[in-house]
């Protein structure tokens, strides 16, 4: 009798998986984490068929489970995992249906072994590491993480692993997404959020900041420091801080954006930020996660160098 019934399947499903172009990797359950050695190589490379079948085939091979790799590797992929037993799914899945119908429909969609959810596709253009989209403060005190994104440098658990279940199409199917179809999917678990960080802010500046009435380009001087696009003026801090520390104490995001373009189009607690040339989705969220967050010297750097680019989010991230 064979008393490790699922390792035939899993050896079928990961080189499926690799034929479609998804690194996969063989992984352990329990732990949620891969298999092997290390795998860094293969957040840059796919493992090749000989190598799947090195781990998986034979019955008595590494893992218990398969993983994917997401990010560029395996196409741009990205997924959205709703925790705490896929509680805001439903929500999610409403919003995204009245924001965009149809797109719901062609995700893939997976049932995880804690009863959570897997909403998994690619995009057109490259995913940013990975996010936490909706939080909330639980009972306890202790901040709650609802729904978050595996991208670039994180990987997940999939079907046919012990207790995953597909529920919407597979992995060898997988939609490739625009850039705004995305937005609608980050957007709608935004919406859901409940808990915003407080802001860092920088070491006080000796005096208090000036800020210049017209966009200029860059410029310095001795006395007035640097001035970028007439919205980051005013005597350097004292003693000096992180550049992105020093943006976020000195400068203005908001002067910033509206300077290369981007529109605001839904203020509040939680704002949304529309990049140049678009008239729907929105890729910049919050002001003052963007202030407290993201790298300060990035946003500049990119907001200087083209409206066009996307400052949705941070790079990087493992998991």
């Amino acid at each position: 009798m064979n008393t490790e019934p699922n390792i035939p399947t899993l050896h079928d499903a990961a080189q499926a998986h690799l034929a479609a172009g998804l690194c996969v990797l063989p992984a352990h359950l329990a732990e949620k984490r891969p298999a092997v050695a290390s795998w860094k190589p293969f957040q840059h490379r796919l493992p090749t068929a000989a190598e799947v079948s090195a781990w998986l085939a034979n019955g008595h091979g590494v893992g218990n489970a398969v993983c994917i790799v997401c990010g560029g590797v395996s196409g741009h992929l990205e997924m959205i995992d709703f925790d705490a037993g896929g509680e805001l799914s439903f929500a999610w899945m409403d919003r995204v249906e009245e924001r965009a119908k149809g797109l719901l429909s062609r995700l893939v969609i997976e049932k995880s072994q804690r009863g959570g959810v897997h909403v998994v596709y690619r995009c057109v253009e490259p995913v940013c590491g990975n996010m936490k989209l909706a939080q909330r403060r639980g009972d306890d005190g202790k901040i709650q993480t609802l729904i978050e994104t595996r991208g670039e440098g994180g990987l997940f658990l999939c079907a046919p692993s012990p207790g995953y279940e597909l529920l919407q199409h597979d992995f060898t199917e997988l939609p490739v997404l625009t850039a705004d179809e995305r937005d609608v999917l980050l957007s709608a678990a935004w919406s859901l959020n409940e808990y915003m960080p407080p802001v860092t802010d920088a070491p006080p500046s000796p005096s208090a900041p000036v800020l210049s009435s017209s966009p200029s380009s860059v410029s310095s001087s001795p006395e007035r420091g640097v001035s970028l696009a007439g919205h980051f003026d005013g005597p350097p801090s004292s003693p000096p801080s992180r550049p992105g520390d020093d943006f976020n104490g000195r400068g203005d995001v908001r002067a910033l954006l509206l300077s290369r373009g981007w529109t605001l189009s839904k203020s509040g607690e939680n704002e949304y930020w529309r990049r140049p040339g678009k008239t729907t989705g929105c890729r910049l969220r919050s002001v003052q996660i963007c202030q407290a967050r993201l790298h300060s010297r990035e946003l500049q750097r990119q907001s200087l160098a083209g409206a066009g680019d996307d400052l949705s989010c941070p790079t990087g991230g493992g998991h």
